[in-house]
């Protein structure tokens, strides 16, 4: 989705961390031509990525993304954006976000 993106601003950032499929050739050449900046925790510096590895923690934790068969990607984006849209932003409370969803941080940032 962010690849699709119209007003995705220069200078994206992919974080990851180091494992091979983020450290290939191709992967950079990809990034590269998208207009993404890469950025890696350091070997063996797990705590770099940890915002990264908690999200990616409550997703595989919170939803059924990886328990559930899909027939095809548009089915695995499908429910990706449910989970975000419908519980991840509006309803999941965050500490550290004063036990507010995202998007009722937001809106009080805003106010």
């Amino acid at each position: 989705m962010p690849l699709r993106c119209e007003n995705r601003k220069k200078g994206c950032m992919m974080n990851h961390d180091q494992g091979c499929q983020y450290t290939s050739g191709a992967w950079k050449s990809a990034l590269d031509m998208l207009g993404f900046d890469q950025s890696m925790s350091g070997r063996g510096q797990c705590w770099d990525n940890a915002p990264m590895e908690s999200w990616s923690g409550s997703l595989k934790t919170e939803s059924d993304i990886i328990t559930v068969v899909r027939n095809n990607i548009h089915e695995v984006e499908s429910a990706l954006f449910m989970w975000i849209e419908t519980w991840y932003n509006t309803r999941r409370l965050h500490s550290k976000l004063g036990y507010k969803s995202p998007d009722q941080f937001e809106q009080k940032m805003a106010a």
